[in-house]
């Protein structure tokens, strides 16, 4: 799977012009066959998106100092319009509730979108998830300081949420683990769990 058709992927710069995935994209295998050239945290990493049925890639930000790779985002190659956008915001919700990616890029036949899965669930209206990109690049337009917000160049060198308009895409007070872990410390007072430490096991069984 070292190459891939031309899809609007190569605007944010996941796939190269000859079609060569991006150094740290990483395809999530749909028949259970992992990719054993991969370190063991990237392996790890590829084995919990294919419990998201929808996820097509992995970026990864990769350090040359022995750092574990870093999961900068999940790509779902959407170009084929096989996922509805109610599949969609199923899966972003998805996403975001398990913090496993900050970003997520979702390719059309004619632009890409971005959702943020970083901070908090702006995507949830009216007692349900909907669809609700970030931002919509489409490929007909020439912009191309937008692209170049969004590239994977910048995921990779760690520019990407320099870019101010980035930052705000973010947002750690607010995103799903930061409010599950506030709602346990929480709990946790009112049960008094210092004091009654079966009390407080069993709250962080049931809150991890």
């Amino acid at each position: 799977m070292g190459k891939m058709n031309s899809n609007p992927l190569q605007l944010v710069d996941f796939v190269a012009p000859d079609g060569t995935l991006a150094p740290g994209l990483v395809p999530v295998p749909k028949n259970g066959v992992e990719e054993t050239a991969l370190s063991i945290d990237e392996q790890a990493a590829v084995f919990a998106a294919k419990f998201f049925e929808h996820i097509d890639y992995i970026f990864f930000r990769r350090f040359s100092d022995g750092r574990s790779s870093q999961v900068s985002a999940y790509v779902v190659d959407n170009s084929g319009e096989r996922l509805d956008r109610e599949t969609l915001a199923e899966l972003h919700w998805q996403v975001w509730f398990s913090g496993r990616a900050p970003l997520l890029y979702v390719a059309w036949p004619s632009q890409i979108d971005l959702l943020t899965c970083a901070k908090g669930p702006y995507f949830w209206k009216n007692q349900g998830c909907r669809y609700d990109p970030v931002d919509e690049i489409k490929i007909a337009d020439s912009i191309t300081r937008e692209l170049h917000k969004y590239s994977a160049l910048r995921l990779a060198n760690g520019t990407f949420w320099e870019e101010p308009s980035n930052r705000e895409l973010a947002d750690h007070e607010k995103a799903a683990h930061q409010l599950l872990m506030q709602a346990v410390v929480e709990a946790d007072s009112e049960l008094r769990g210092q004091e009654n430490p079966v009390l407080r096991r069993l709250l962080l069984l049931t809150g991890c």
